[in-house]
Protein backbone atom coordinates (compact mmCIF):
# COMPACT_ATOMS: atom_id res chain seq x y z
CA UNK A 1 0.00 0.00 0.00
CA UNK A 2 2.67 2.43 0.82
CA UNK A 3 4.68 1.48 -2.63
CA UNK A 4 1.78 1.91 -4.07
CA UNK A 5 1.06 5.78 -2.72
CA UNK A 6 4.62 7.03 -1.83
CA UNK A 7 5.40 6.60 -5.53
CA UNK A 8 9.38 5.90 -4.79
CA UNK A 9 11.63 3.87 -6.09
CA UNK A 10 12.11 0.35 -3.51
CA UNK A 11 15.17 1.18 -2.62
CA UNK A 12 14.07 4.92 -1.87
CA UNK A 13 11.06 3.71 0.32
CA UNK A 14 13.48 1.29 2.40
CA UNK A 15 15.93 3.50 3.18
CA UNK A 16 13.03 6.15 3.91
CA UNK A 17 11.48 3.79 6.60
CA UNK A 18 14.77 2.68 7.87
CA UNK A 19 15.72 6.16 8.34
CA UNK A 20 12.30 7.12 9.90
CA UNK A 21 12.59 4.06 12.19
CA UNK A 22 16.13 5.07 13.75
CA UNK A 23 15.06 8.04 14.01
CA UNK A 24 12.19 6.72 16.60
CA UNK A 25 9.54 8.69 14.54
CA UNK A 26 8.15 5.13 13.38
CA UNK A 27 7.74 1.39 14.92
CA UNK A 28 7.62 -1.45 13.05
CA UNK A 29 4.96 -3.55 14.06
CA UNK A 30 4.98 -6.85 12.09
CA UNK A 31 7.31 -8.51 9.67
CA UNK A 32 4.56 -11.18 8.06
CA UNK A 33 2.92 -11.28 5.64
CA UNK A 34 4.10 -7.82 5.17
CA UNK A 35 5.89 -5.55 6.59
CA UNK A 36 3.62 -2.60 9.02
CA UNK A 37 4.49 0.43 10.42
CA UNK A 38 2.91 2.80 13.08
CA UNK A 39 3.67 6.29 14.49
CA UNK A 40 5.70 6.37 17.82
CA UNK A 41 3.55 9.10 19.04
CA UNK A 42 0.06 10.40 17.46
CA UNK A 43 1.81 13.65 17.83
CA UNK A 44 4.04 12.91 15.23
CA UNK A 45 1.58 11.75 12.63
CA UNK A 46 -0.73 15.08 13.24
CA UNK A 47 2.43 17.08 12.53
CA UNK A 48 3.40 14.87 9.52
CA UNK A 49 -0.18 15.23 7.97
CA UNK A 50 -0.74 18.85 8.86
CA UNK A 51 2.87 20.16 7.13
CA UNK A 52 1.96 19.17 3.84
CA UNK A 53 -0.12 21.31 1.60
CA UNK A 54 -3.82 20.98 1.41
CA UNK A 55 -4.22 19.80 -2.32
CA UNK A 56 -1.43 17.32 -2.01
CA UNK A 57 -3.16 15.94 1.40
CA UNK A 58 -6.29 15.30 -0.84
CA UNK A 59 -4.40 13.52 -3.60
CA UNK A 60 -2.77 11.36 -1.23
CA UNK A 61 -6.10 10.35 0.69
CA UNK A 62 -7.89 9.23 -2.85
CA UNK A 63 -4.51 7.54 -3.49
CA UNK A 64 -4.93 5.56 -0.18
CA UNK A 65 -8.36 4.62 -1.12
CA UNK A 66 -7.87 3.75 -4.29
CA UNK A 67 -4.49 1.39 -3.39
CA UNK A 68 -7.09 -0.16 -0.49
CA UNK A 69 -10.23 -0.81 -2.91
CA UNK A 70 -7.17 -2.80 -5.55
CA UNK A 71 -5.30 -4.25 -2.86
CA UNK A 72 -8.60 -5.59 -1.01
CA UNK A 73 -10.99 -6.57 -3.46
CA UNK A 74 -11.65 -9.53 -1.91
CA UNK A 75 -12.45 -8.34 1.15
CA UNK A 76 -13.70 -4.92 1.00
CA UNK A 77 -16.12 -5.04 4.16
CA UNK A 78 -13.55 -5.15 6.37
CA UNK A 79 -11.78 -1.95 5.07
CA UNK A 80 -14.99 -0.01 4.74
CA UNK A 81 -14.39 2.24 7.20
CA UNK A 82 -11.04 3.18 6.63
CA UNK A 83 -12.36 3.78 2.78
CA UNK A 84 -14.83 6.29 3.92
CA UNK A 85 -12.63 8.00 5.92
CA UNK A 86 -10.07 8.60 3.05
CA UNK A 87 -12.93 9.01 0.83
CA UNK A 88 -14.41 12.15 2.96
CA UNK A 89 -10.59 13.58 4.07
CA UNK A 90 -10.19 13.70 -0.34
CA UNK A 91 -12.93 15.45 -0.38
CA UNK A 92 -15.07 13.28 -2.41
CA UNK A 93 -18.17 13.16 -0.49
CA UNK A 94 -20.40 10.78 -2.32
CA UNK A 95 -17.63 8.19 -2.49
CA UNK A 96 -17.44 8.42 1.65
CA UNK A 97 -21.36 8.26 1.76
CA UNK A 98 -21.39 5.36 -0.23
CA UNK A 99 -18.70 3.55 2.22
CA UNK A 100 -20.37 5.04 4.80
CA UNK A 101 -23.25 3.00 4.64
CA UNK A 102 -21.93 0.01 3.31
CA UNK A 103 -20.25 -0.10 7.68
CA UNK A 104 -23.73 0.77 8.71
CA UNK A 105 -25.31 -2.02 6.91
CA UNK A 106 -22.59 -4.40 8.56
CA UNK A 107 -23.43 -2.66 11.48
CA UNK A 108 -27.00 -3.47 11.11
CA UNK A 109 -26.59 -6.99 10.75
CA UNK A 110 -24.39 -7.37 13.54
CA UNK A 111 -27.20 -5.59 15.87
CA UNK A 112 -24.74 -2.77 16.39
CA UNK A 113 -28.10 0.15 16.66
CA UNK A 114 -26.36 2.93 17.80
CA UNK A 115 -23.55 2.36 15.52
CA UNK A 116 -25.61 1.95 12.40
CA UNK A 117 -27.30 5.30 13.18
CA UNK A 118 -24.23 7.29 13.72
CA UNK A 119 -22.92 6.02 10.36
CA UNK A 120 -26.58 6.48 8.74
CA UNK A 121 -26.58 10.21 10.24
CA UNK A 122 -22.94 10.72 8.62
CA UNK A 123 -24.02 9.77 4.78
CA UNK A 124 -27.40 12.05 5.61
CA UNK A 125 -24.92 14.77 6.36
CA UNK A 126 -22.45 14.53 3.58
CA UNK A 127 -25.02 13.87 1.05
CA UNK A 128 -27.12 17.14 1.78
CA UNK A 129 -24.59 20.01 0.49
CA UNK A 130 -24.55 18.18 -2.29
CA UNK A 131 -25.89 18.89 -6.03
CA UNK A 132 -29.02 16.27 -6.32
CA UNK A 133 -29.02 13.48 -9.09
CA UNK A 134 -30.70 10.06 -8.68
CA UNK A 135 -27.93 8.53 -6.59
CA UNK A 136 -28.14 11.00 -4.32
CA UNK A 137 -31.60 11.87 -3.77
CA UNK A 138 -31.30 7.46 -3.40
CA UNK A 139 -28.95 7.30 -0.88
CA UNK A 140 -30.20 9.92 1.38
CA UNK A 141 -33.48 7.98 0.77
CA UNK A 142 -31.97 5.05 2.11
CA UNK A 143 -30.62 6.85 4.92
CA UNK A 144 -33.40 8.26 6.27
CA UNK A 145 -35.59 5.28 5.83
CA UNK A 146 -32.74 3.68 8.15
CA UNK A 147 -32.01 6.46 10.58
CA UNK A 148 -35.84 6.82 11.76
CA UNK A 149 -36.66 3.14 12.14
CA UNK A 150 -32.79 2.88 13.80
CA UNK A 151 -33.70 6.32 16.36
CA UNK A 152 -36.40 4.40 17.81
CA UNK A 153 -35.02 0.86 18.26
CA UNK A 154 -31.85 2.77 20.04
CA UNK A 155 -34.31 4.74 21.92
CA UNK A 156 -33.35 7.79 21.11
CA UNK A 157 -35.79 10.77 21.33
CA UNK A 158 -38.28 10.51 18.60
CA UNK A 159 -39.78 14.21 18.21
CA UNK A 160 -38.13 14.26 15.15
CA UNK A 161 -39.60 11.43 13.25
CA UNK A 162 -42.09 12.88 11.68
CA UNK A 163 -40.03 15.79 9.86
CA UNK A 164 -37.63 12.62 9.30
CA UNK A 165 -40.72 10.72 7.35
CA UNK A 166 -41.57 13.34 5.47
CA UNK A 167 -38.24 14.63 4.04
CA UNK A 168 -37.36 10.89 3.33
CA UNK A 169 -40.94 10.44 1.40
CA UNK A 170 -40.00 13.18 -0.44
CA UNK A 171 -36.44 12.30 -1.41
CA UNK A 172 -37.94 8.22 -1.50
CA UNK A 173 -40.58 8.89 -4.38
CA UNK A 174 -38.38 11.53 -6.47
CA UNK A 175 -35.79 8.66 -6.71
CA UNK A 176 -38.64 5.97 -7.51
CA UNK A 177 -36.52 4.63 -4.18
CA UNK A 178 -39.44 2.17 -3.01
CA UNK A 179 -37.77 0.31 -0.90
CA UNK A 180 -36.87 3.42 1.19
CA UNK A 181 -40.46 4.58 0.88
CA UNK A 182 -41.84 1.27 2.58
CA UNK A 183 -38.90 1.61 5.34
CA UNK A 184 -39.67 5.04 5.97
CA UNK A 185 -43.71 3.88 6.65
CA UNK A 186 -43.00 0.92 8.80
CA UNK A 187 -40.04 2.89 10.59
CA UNK A 188 -43.26 5.65 11.24
CA UNK A 189 -45.58 2.51 12.62
CA UNK A 190 -42.72 1.65 14.99
CA UNK A 191 -42.38 5.50 15.97
CA UNK A 192 -46.34 5.99 16.46
CA UNK A 193 -46.46 2.47 18.39
CA UNK A 194 -43.72 3.36 20.74
CA UNK A 195 -45.34 6.78 21.22
CA UNK A 196 -48.48 5.32 22.49
CA UNK A 197 -50.78 5.00 19.31
CA UNK A 198 -53.37 2.14 19.08
CA UNK A 199 -52.77 -0.42 17.34
CA UNK A 200 -54.98 -0.26 14.35
CA UNK A 201 -53.03 3.30 14.00
CA UNK A 202 -49.56 0.83 13.82
CA UNK A 203 -51.15 -1.08 11.48
CA UNK A 204 -52.93 1.19 9.03
CA UNK A 205 -49.26 3.44 8.93
CA UNK A 206 -47.80 -0.10 8.31
CA UNK A 207 -50.02 -0.87 5.38
CA UNK A 208 -48.63 1.23 2.45
CA UNK A 209 -45.08 -0.78 3.50
CA UNK A 210 -46.59 -4.30 3.13
CA UNK A 211 -48.40 -3.38 -0.10
CA UNK A 212 -44.72 -1.78 -1.66
CA UNK A 213 -43.49 -4.81 -0.38
CA UNK A 214 -45.76 -6.91 -2.27
CA UNK A 215 -46.16 -5.36 -5.40
CA UNK A 216 -42.51 -5.49 -6.25
CA UNK A 217 -42.15 -8.78 -4.78
CA UNK A 218 -39.32 -7.91 -2.62
CA UNK A 219 -39.50 -10.95 -0.09
CA UNK A 220 -36.36 -9.39 1.65
CA UNK A 221 -38.33 -6.43 2.35
CA UNK A 222 -41.58 -7.83 3.30
CA UNK A 223 -40.19 -10.06 5.74
CA UNK A 224 -38.39 -7.03 7.05
CA UNK A 225 -42.00 -4.64 7.29
CA UNK A 226 -44.43 -7.32 8.08
CA UNK A 227 -42.86 -7.54 12.19
CA UNK A 228 -45.57 -8.89 14.13
CA UNK A 229 -47.83 -6.31 15.78
CA UNK A 230 -46.69 -5.93 19.44
CA UNK A 231 -50.29 -6.01 20.32
CA UNK A 232 -51.27 -9.25 18.81
CA UNK A 233 -51.88 -12.35 21.74
CA UNK A 234 -49.67 -15.26 21.67
CA UNK A 235 -51.95 -17.27 19.28
CA UNK A 236 -51.65 -14.15 16.58
CA UNK A 237 -48.08 -13.71 17.28
CA UNK A 238 -46.74 -17.38 16.73
CA UNK A 239 -49.37 -17.55 13.31
CA UNK A 240 -47.53 -14.47 12.23
CA UNK A 241 -44.19 -15.32 13.11
CA UNK A 242 -45.10 -18.94 11.70
CA UNK A 243 -45.66 -16.83 8.32
CA UNK A 244 -42.53 -15.01 8.17
CA UNK A 245 -40.79 -18.40 8.98
CA UNK A 246 -42.21 -19.63 5.76
CA UNK A 247 -41.21 -16.77 3.35
CA UNK A 248 -38.05 -16.57 4.23
CA UNK A 249 -37.58 -20.34 2.84
CA UNK A 250 -34.19 -21.93 2.91
CA UNK A 251 -33.04 -18.27 3.80
CA UNK A 252 -32.74 -18.04 7.71
CA UNK A 253 -30.66 -14.46 6.68
CA UNK A 254 -33.34 -13.11 3.95
CA UNK A 255 -33.86 -9.53 5.01
CA UNK A 256 -31.36 -9.14 7.64
CA UNK A 257 -29.70 -6.25 6.27
CA UNK A 258 -32.67 -4.26 5.90
CA UNK A 259 -33.51 -4.61 10.07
Amino acid sequence: LLARVAELPDADLDASLRGLVQAEFLIETALYPEAEYTFKHPLTQEVALGSQLRERRTRVHAAVAEALTELHAGNLDEHAALLAQHWESAGRMLDAARWHARVALRAQYGLDTQAALDRWRQVEGLLAPLAEDQETLALRATALSRILPSAVLALNPTTETEALFERGIDLARRAGNRRAEAMLHSGRAMALYFTGARSAVFRAEREPAVAIAEADGDVALLLTVSGIDPADDMREALAGTDRLIALAGDDPGLGADLS
